[in-house]
């Protein structure tokens, strides 16, 4: 997430949960498939790629960084 890179996910409860409900989710082999080619053919799906990779990397940053990992750790005890 903070390469800023588009995230394809499996679609389960947890993905959702972690990513802000804002990859790009499958379910079968042919969804990711159909994902790659659109992406490769479609300057629309282009845009939406670029969509997701900000909003990847804004979270994992939010989300994942070490001092909120380190923070939350410390909230424990």
């Amino acid at each position: 997430m903070n390469l800023g890179l588009p995230i394809l996910a499996f679609d389960c409860v947890y993905n959702r949960a972690t990513t802000e409900d804002k990859a790009l989710y499958w379910k079968t082999s042919d969804d990711i498939v159909r994902v790659i080619i659109e992406e490769k053919a479609f300057s629309k799906e282009k845009a939406r790629f670029e969509e997701v990779s900000r909003a990847m990397k804004e979270a994992g940053k939010r989300l994942y960084s070490w001092k909120t990992i380190a923070e939350l750790y410390n909230n424990l005890y």
